[in-house]
């Protein structure tokens, strides 16, 4: 007969032991991380995040996890099917107890929240951006389209967000974009082109899964050096065939 056995939650000040001379915990703990596409950088930018162990995660993704995704974007064979943001929430779940499991057919739990749609001004009302100075609003944007990033930027930027992080890769080159000052805004609304302009995007692009997780983790390294008090670096660009870098 088999016995079975509690969940254990593990304290904060425990599981961060190797990261807590590094990352301030009542920074981590005050902050409200918005993951708007959890596509194959938003996916790594998830796990980072919960590993990290942030105050509270909300997802959004309005796709589900397709057979093409399995090697691309690292989900599990008996994820395909699901909606993106219920697997990434599940796998959050088990990579870090903080974030309580989501009930079928619900999209919340002790904090986190997963929307299966896409990001608006329709969002579930508990999201409101800014709006709490006791909570540090991060917004990290992993979508594939840049009118959609403008969009989304035009809709938050007048709102009190501590900081905005927009992840772009197509193949091997990535850039990285962050703002929480006013002319670090100012300059990241003129990195937005035509769609004419734009090389291939969307869901059928070609990509690979360890470039896409270089990308998450130069975002959330702009959230960690935030909270750590550094100067944020506007932009930071590197591709990982010629391996050339640029930043400024």
């Amino acid at each position: 007969m088999t016995t079975a056995v509690a969940e254990e939650v593990i304290p904060p000040l425990q599981r961060n032991e190797r990261q807590r001379k590094i990352l301030p915990q009542v920074e981590l703990d005050r902050t409200r991380c918005t993951v708007i596409g959890c596509g194959a950088v938003g996916y790594n930018v998830n796990k980072m995040l919960a590993a990290m162990g942030v105050g509270s995660l909300v997802l959004f993704d309005h796709d589900t996890v397709s057979i093409e995704n399995m090697s691309s974007q690292g989900w599990l064979e008996s994820q395909m099917g699901l909606p993106k943001v219920q697997a990434a929430a599940k796998f959050c779940h088990l990579i870090n107890s903080h974030y309580g499991e989501i009930p079928p057919m619900k999209y919340k739990a002790d904090n986190i929240l997963s929307i299966p749609e896409r990001f608006g001004n329709h969002s579930p009302r508990e999201i409101k951006l800014g709006q709490d100075p006791m909570i540090l609003d991060v917004v990290f944007l992993c979508v594939d389209n840049i009118r959609t990033r403008e969009l989304i930027f035009n809709s938050i930027k007048d709102k009190n967000v501590s900081l905005i992080v927009d992840g772009r890769m197509s193949l091997s080159s990535i850039q990285v974009y962050s703002s929480n000052k006013p002319e670090e805004r100012e300059y990241y609304s003129t990195t937005f082109f035509p769609e004419s302009e734009a090389h291939e995007t969307g869901c059928t692009v070609q990509s690979t899964l360890h470039v896409a997780s270089i990308c998450a983790a130069l975002m959330v390294e702009s959230y960690s050096r935030f909270i750590q008090g550094h100067p944020q670096i506007r932009c930071v660009g590197i591709d990982t065939l010629s391996m050339d870098m640029t930043w400024g």
